[in-house]
């Protein structure tokens, strides 16, 4: 029987935001420091030498930002970003599951840029033992040791690395 490749999923919280000019959530753009830190966050992963196959972001503006600053500093295009609205509306962690349940079972490395606190009560579904906050461009890959992005669930994952910026 042949071995499953590991699926590695990097679950990322967006970089510190500013507010926007219209008073709404979803407008919020990143900080000067947000952007300083999306950049080092970035420059972590580059550091890995782990290239994304897609990049999902939540259609925040800050979760955008997050993203595109990874695809660049990783050289990925960004037509690799997907943008999923369903990352944005989520409060329970099963809601964040299904996206990623959903992910396209030929990409094997994929990032999410999410929101708090569903995004780390994932981190805690997948990877029961991690023990740590998940701060403002933080970022914790985890790896799946799963047939298909379906079966990921409770306890099916390994903490690979967990960065800050």
């Amino acid at each position: 029987m042949e071995q499953a490749k590991t699926r590695i999923l990097c679950l990322v919280r967006h970089a510190a935001a500013g507010a926007a000019e219209d008073g709404s959530d979803i407008r919020r753009p990143l900080s000067q420091d947000g952007r300083q830190q999306a950049r080092r966050l970035a420059g972590r992963f580059a550091d890995r030498k782990l290239s994304p196959d897609r990049i999902v972001a939540s259609p925040a503006d800050r979760t955008v930002e997050t993203a595109a600053a990874l695809a660049e500093a990783l050289g990925v295009n960004r037509d690799s970003i997907r943008v999923d609205r369903r990352i944005y509306d989520a409060s329970e962690t099963d809601e964040l599951l299904d996206v990623v349940r959903d992910l396209d079972d030929r990409e094997f490395v994929v990032v999410l840029v999410g929101h708090q606190p569903v995004i780390g009560e994932l981190v805690l579904l997948l990877v029961p033992e991690f023990s740590g906050s998940f701060p403002k461009a933080g970022m914790v890959c985890i790896g799946l040791d799963v047939p298909a992005w379906k079966d990921a669930g409770f306890s099916t994952g390994r903490l690979l690395w967990f960065e800050t910026a």
